[in-house]
């Protein structure tokens, strides 16, 4: 089944936290005060403002890392707290504590696993990087390759001796930089090319996140390749087409390429069911560019039109580009030039999901 991109999927309602201040009378801190705010299937929500402003707070509070005051949040349909604020302004305008009934909370385990908010803290330098590791523990280091040139092997020692042994570096980097396979020998450390989608930075660092000796994610198959995939690809610029060829041919798939959106329709239209696994979309296309053909293909009247996994493949790697990609209809995306791992596992992906 496919996913409705339009469905809401988290949403908050009246969303207050107050931290209590010792020695204090009243609320205290009220740290985030009645926000509201939702966030659709396929979207990035990203909270911007000055340090000190409750960016993290809410992310933490929304996550349930603090516990809520008051509000109500839902996730996925399911009302993960819902609460009454026990702070009411009395007839004087002073606020008075009322009794209330006791918030209804859910266990946060599975959710928090599905829910992930980045909290962020950016350095200029790398003195002020070490500086914030040593007054905040952080989860994951990304570090801007070309940015601290010709420093970055310094600045990547620097960090690997600062931060825990299981803490991981992840390097942005262009896809000519020099100089990475030392920096990675530091450990628990990888690479990520720019430019790139935000699902891409999400996935690497699932994998660096993995505990050691931890049971992988298991490929579509068992011989770690596309054998027996039959794929339908919309490119115009025949060298891309090649390579893309080329590219499944080697891990034992095949590929029909068509050269725009428009004949990639038709050609869906009038094939047999089950005939292509999954179809890859250029993006900039002439006669029909991919996102058009993509909202064509949903909306065939075959009972595959709607599940047949579609990839779109793009120069541009940037979250409204993403988003743009999922409101279409699409399933998954890969930024070019290819990343053959990305690219790959995005098929196996689909492919998976679509066996199951």
């Amino acid at each position: 089944m496919s996913e409705n991109k339009g469905e809401v999927l988290v949403q908050v309602e009246h969303l207050k936290k107050y931290f209590p201040v010792k020695g204090v009378k009243g609320p205290g801190v009220q740290a985030v005060e009645d926000i509201s705010l939702f966030i659709r299937r396929g979207e990035t929500l990203g909270l911007v403002g000055e340090s000190g402003c409750g960016k993290t707070t809410l992310g933490r509070t929304i996550l349930q890392l603090h516990n809520p005051t008051s509000g109500q949040i839902v996730y996925n349909g399911e009302t993960i707290f819902e609460g009454q604020d026990p702070w009411q302004k009395g007839e004087d305008g002073q606020m008075v504590h009322v009794k209330v009934p006791k918030p209804k909370q859910a266990n946060m385990l599975p959710y928090r696993r599905k829910m992930q908010i980045i909290f962020q803290d950016p350095a200029a330098s790398l003195e002020e990087a070490l500086e914030k590791i040593r007054d905040e523990a952080c989860r994951l280091v990304l570090l801007d390759w070309e940015a601290l040139c010709p420093d970055g092997l310094r600045a990547a020692k620097a960090l690997r001796e600062a931060l825990p042994a299981d803490t991981p570096i992840l390097f942005l980097a262009e896809p000519e930089a020099k100089g990475l396979d030392e920096a990675l020998r530091f450990g628990q450390s990888a690479v990520l090319t720019k430019p790139f989608f935000t699902s891409a930075l999400r996935e690497k660092a699932a994998e660096l996140w993995e505990e050691p000796g931890g049971t992988p994610e298991p490929d579509f198959d068992t011989d770690g390749n596309l054998q027996g995939l039959r794929f339908l690809a919309a490119e115009d610029n025949e060298i891309n087409a090649e390579i893309l060829v080329e590219l499944l041919d080697i891990e034992g798939a095949s590929c029909e390429v068509v050269e725009n959106g428009r004949l990639a329709v038709e050609r869906f239209q009038t094939s047999a069911a089950g005939e292509f696994d999954a179809i890859l979309m250029d993006v900039q296309m002439p006669v029909m560019n991919g996102h058009d053909a993509a909202r064509a293909i949903r909306a065939l009247p075959r009972s595959d039109a709607g599940i047949i996994p579609i990839i779109a493949m793009t120069a541009n790697a940037f979250a409204e580009d993403e988003k743009a990609a999922l409101d279409a209809g699409m399933d998954a995306h890969v930024a070019k030039p290819l990343d053959v791992e990305l690219l790959i596992k995005a098929i196996r992906h689909c492919a998976k999901r679509k066996e199951g």
